[in-house]
């Protein structure tokens, strides 16, 4: 299935919305009015969820850098001690 872009799918919507009126089917634009609505509200909410993964995306960068700030952190400790205990 070939997926759209909000931005896509709303002005496939308009344009099917601008060709419909000039006809006297409410019913059929009422139905594509509410249908635009929902994509617009699908598309909002994964646009949401590709926030919130960006977020947590960037929460564990950060994470792994303080990781391995940590370990570097300990090897060179255990480097200096390693060097006093050998000039003994």
């Amino acid at each position: 299935m070939r997926t759209m872009s909000k931005k896509a799918a709303l002005l496939s919507a308009a344009l099917a919305v601008t060709l419909l009126s000039g006809c006297a089917c409410n019913d059929r634009l009422d139905a594509l009015e509410a249908r635009v609505g929902t994509v617009e509200t699908t598309a909002n909410s994964a646009q949401a969820a590709a926030n919130r993964a960006q977020s947590s995306a960037d929460a564990a960068a950060a994470a792994a850098a303080e990781a391995q700030k940590t370990a570097n952190d300990a090897v060179e400790a255990v480097s200096r001690m390693a060097e006093k205990c050998c000039r003994k």
